[in-house]
């Protein structure tokens, strides 16, 4: 259930004459498309990273690294599976 059901009425009106849940929508969108906008950059960003070691490096097997990967005690480790030992 969406926050703004649970308010009274009264406050559903924001300054300036616009519909708070229109703008708290309007937000949302704006907040989904920032989000994904980051994640295009970073992957993005991990891939270059990975091409430029390919470069570098061509005989190294980079086919276990991952988005989602750390490098612990100098073994690849999945991030999710680290934090579920923690």
């Amino acid at each position: 259930m969406a926050f703004w059901n649970v308010l009274p009425a009264s406050l559903l009106v924001w300054g300036g004459g616009g519909n708070l849940r229109s703008q708290v929508d309007d937000l949302a969108v704006k907040l989904k498309q920032a989000n994904s906008e980051i994640l295009y950059q970073y992957v993005a960003g991990f891939d270059g990273v990975v091409e430029q070691v390919k470069y570098l490096i061509p005989k190294l097997d980079l086919m276990s690294v991952r988005l989602f990967n750390d490098v612990v005690d100098g073994k690849i480790v999945d991030i999710a599976k680290e934090g579920a030992n923690a």
